[in-house]
């Protein structure tokens, strides 16, 4: 039983010559054929043109030039149907070259037989539907590319720009022939087409899969936009060599948004910067008030006691008894008012430096807690530090040893500060208990209200890195890494 039913034209001259095709054609079993004679080329265009026929058999009678010019004719038109050649002239010319690189097959006039017309049949309709696929496949990439919203443009392999969409016209302000004259490199602030120019070779050739750079483009009405553009390669199997495909996004916007956060992370470092420097500056003055009034008034009063002690030598009384009392409580009063001041901002640090500072609170804190050695490694020279990183990392030599005093039953601490290329290293690992920091980060509190978030705000506000190791029953270490120069980023 046929498959299908094809609507077949043949285009002959003579009616003998239709009726020995026809007669051929219904001998095929496995197709049902539908024959249309037209006997003038110039009609038949127009009957070709009707879409209904599946396929056009031409017969070569009509003289090879004329046979070319119907072809020829029907690709003006847009003609879908494939088109046989039926030849009868084996001399090879010019024109039936022509009408043969036009036709979708050709078979010799004389040798026609049923398989030869069906085979012919099933291939050219096969290859019409390819076609039709491959125009749909075109036709929807041509809607992609016309109407994208983002800008598009094909490039040659030199880097031109071969056809651009009206998305880029419209982000750009310039005409399609204005950016036809365009290369890739024209996008790019002048030092760098030459690097552009090489990526782009490097991508033609396959040695790299893509270009995405975001860089700052005028617009033709001259306001600056910022632009990201993706380059990847495109090929096309009739050509010997790889087209580009730019994709064009205006970030104006968002880049406009990053440079506003930017801006207020900036503002609000310096804010925080500027507190922290109002906090140090309190404190050295209230602890500066501390060890001049206070204790000055302390170890007046001290004194006084101590030589009406004294004149009264060495009469057991009561009132000498008592005397003796009140100094002692001045004694701890003078004692503690001194701690306070030194734990608000030892004098040490503006006096002589960081590093006296730290030898000296390395010693004072192995007094109060004997059981614990201090290891240190003191190996950079005070004027290697920047005055802003001294604070800072002596807050965090404070906190850090505090902790390992308050939870880490440790007996030995290994102190290291240290330069290292550009930058000063602090680390103070300890032997102790160790702790998981993700749990007790949210929940660090400290005698001094630093905490570990303080620590690391602290580090991070002076541009520098803030890390602790830690694992239970494995010790501790804090780490911090801070900029030789001392002046923090805006990043």
């Amino acid at each position: 039983m046929p498959e299908q039913t094809i609507e077949t034209l043949v285009v002959a001259p003579h009616r003998d010559d239709f009726s020995e095709i026809v007669e051929v054609l219904h001998r095929i079993k496995k197709l049902s054929i539908e024959v249309h004679w037209a006997p003038d080329v110039d009609a038949a265009v127009g009957n070709a043109n009707s879409g209904n026929f599946g396929i056009i058999f031409v017969d070569d009678h009509f003289g090879q030039r004329r046979v070319e010019n119907f072809l020829a004719e029907l690709e003006k038109e847009a003609c879908v149907t494939p088109v046989i050649l039926l030849i009868s002239n084996r001399e090879r010319t010019d024109d039936l070259d022509a009408a043969i690189e036009k036709a979708a097959g050709y078979l010799d006039r004389h040798k026609l037989n049923p398989q030869q017309c069906e085979h012919a049949i099933r291939e050219a309709i096969a290859l019409k539907k390819a076609a039709q696929q491959v125009r749909e496949s075109e036709s929807r990439l041509r809607g992609i590319f016309y109407g994208a919203a983002i800008g598009i443009a094909l490039f040659s392999p030199e880097g031109q720009i071969v056809e651009p969409n009206p998305a880029l016209t419209k982000i750009t302000g310039f005409s399609d022939e204005e950016l036809c004259v365009f290369y890739l490199k024209d996008f790019f602030e002048q030092g760098a087409s030459s690097r552009v120019n090489e990526l782009f070779s490097e991508l033609i050739e396959g040695r790299r899969d893509f270009i995405q750079v975001e860089e700052r483009f005028r617009h033709k009405a001259g306001r600056d936009l910022w632009i990201r553009i993706t380059v990847s390669q495109y090929k096309d199997l009739q050509m010997p060599v790889g087209f580009g495909v730019g994709l064009f996004e205006d970030i104006t916007e968002r880049r406009q948004a990053e440079e506003k956060v930017k801006l207020a992370g900036k503002q609000m470092r310096e804010l925080s910067r500027k507190i922290l420097d109002a906090q140090e500056d309190e404190r050295k003055r209230v602890a500066q008030e501390i060890h001049d009034s206070i204790g000055g008034h302390l170890a007046a009063i001290k004194f006084a006691l101590e030589e009406k002690l004294e004149s009264m030598g060495q009469n057991p009384s009561s009132a000498r008894i008592s005397l003796e009392k009140i100094i002692s409580y001045v004694d701890e009063a003078i004692s503690e008012s001194r701690r306070i001041s030194v734990n608000l901002r030892p004098s040490l640090l503006d006096d002589l430096g960081l590093l006296a500072t730290i030898s000296w609170f390395c010693r004072e804190f192995e007094k109060v807690h004997m059981d614990l050695q201090i290891e240190q490694q003191l190996e950079v020279q005070e004027d290697e530090i920047p005055e802003m990183s001294k604070v800072v990392i002596y807050r965090v030599l404070q906190e850090a040893m505090n902790n390992v005093a308050k939870h880490s039953d440790a007996t030995q601490v290994r102190l290291r500060l240290a330069k290292s290329g550009n930058r000063i290293e602090l680390s103070v690992a300890d032997n102790g208990c160790g702790f998981d920091p993700e749990e007790q980060f949210l929940e660090s509190t400290a005698v001094s209200g630093f905490g570990l978030l303080g620590m690391r705000d602290r580090t991070i506000l002076c541009d520098g890195r803030f890390e602790i190791v830690s694992k239970k029953g494995e010790g501790t270490t804090v780490h911090i890494s801070l900029p030789c120069d001392g002046t923090p980023t805006d990043g």
